[in-house]
């Protein structure tokens, strides 16, 4: 198991994205520019706007999936697929042959679950390659990465799903699908969809508040917070679980220790303000696993899918 970090950028890099005056203005601590827009006074940082942010974003998640979920398994799968005209017949005519056929048929024989997986790693991609066009820079470090002072909270969720590194992007994805075999046991493609979107939000927070009770300005960003929760649900769910470290296949640890030793690094890390991971938003991501493994699946997806659920019914049968 290799766990690659949200990616905790000092200012120096951080500052090679920016146009000189935005970099004075960042050091001297006056005025903040958002590229091509009117200059004003640095915006103090707030804690209320993403911890409220942080909760919408989970409820609408969870009743998204909720909605999504109910509407999937009231009709019979030949049925669901004529709905979304996704039967074998709408492709009928189309011709077939060699790359795209295969892509077809490892798509039939993916999982829900995984397929859910591949979109997820189709938008970090989308968003790495991005990063790799120099003109988009300055969008992207307002909208793509997290920091105190940053605009607008979105980035708290939108940082979730960005890398500026390859190699930081492909470790990332690489562990995310190592552990999607384990959560097929107990999870649905919907209640996955929702718990990591409202992971990547959590962890997205507990960096942000760490940041603000440190009068810290370092920017962040990387799934890593996302993909920490759901090693930490899967780690703390089967502690007898053997994991191999990445380039190590001959060292193995049980998940438990692991993830003992894993959260051990991070606290460390922020009690000691290490510079190189944003260790509150890992900690951040494998509290938020172990508590929805605990609470979070009986509160979001049980009590609260079933209020969700009724809600629904009744808004479909008025019309």
């Amino acid at each position: 198991m290799w766990v690659c970090s949200r990616q905790f950028c000092s200012r120096r890099p951080f500052l090679r994205w920016c146009r000189p005056r935005f970099r004075d203005d960042v050091v001297s601590g006056v005025k903040w520019r958002h590229f091509g827009a009117p200059e004003r006074k640095l915006s103090q940082p707030n804690v209320w706007k993403p911890v409220g942010l942080t909760l919408t974003i989970g409820c609408c998640s969870f009743s998204v999936a909720a909605v999504v979920h109910y509407e999937r398994h009231k009709l019979p799968p030949d049925n669901w697929r004529k709905k979304l005209r996704l039967d074998e017949h709408t492709f009928a005519h189309t011709h077939r042959t060699g790359i795209y056929q295969r892509l077809v048929d490892v798509w039939k024989h993916l999982s829900e679950l995984q397929k859910v997986a591949v979109g997820i790693i189709a938008v970090n991609t989308c968003i790495y390659l991005l990063w790799q066009v120099p003109s988009f820079s300055p969008f992207m470090v307002r909208w793509f990465m997290a920091s105190p002072l940053a605009g607008s909270s979105v980035t708290l969720l939108t940082s979730a799903f960005s890398h500026m590194n390859f190699w930081h992007l492909f470790l990332n994805m690489y562990v995310f699908w190592s552990f999607l075999y384990p959560l097929e046991r107990f999870m649905s493609a919907e209640s996955f969809l929702a718990f990591y979107v409202t992971a990547g939000a959590a962890s997205g927070l507990a960096s942000h508040l760490a940041k603000v009770l440190r009068s810290s300005l370092s920017p962040s960003l990387g799934a890593s917070g996302a993909l920490l929760a759901i090693v930490g649900m899967v780690c703390f769910a089967m502690p007898d679980l053997k994991l191999q470290v990445v380039f190590l296949p001959f060292f193995t640890i049980s998940a438990g220790k692991g993830l003992l030793a894993l959260m051990g690094i991070d606290l460390a890390g922020l009690l000691l303000r290490w510079q190189f991971f944003d260790h509150a938003g890992h900690l951040g991501g494998v509290l938020f696993g172990c508590w929805y493994l605990l609470y979070g699946e009986k509160a979001l997806w049980k009590s609260y899918r079933t209020r969700i659920v009724e809600a629904w019914k009744a808004v479909t049968q008025q019309k």
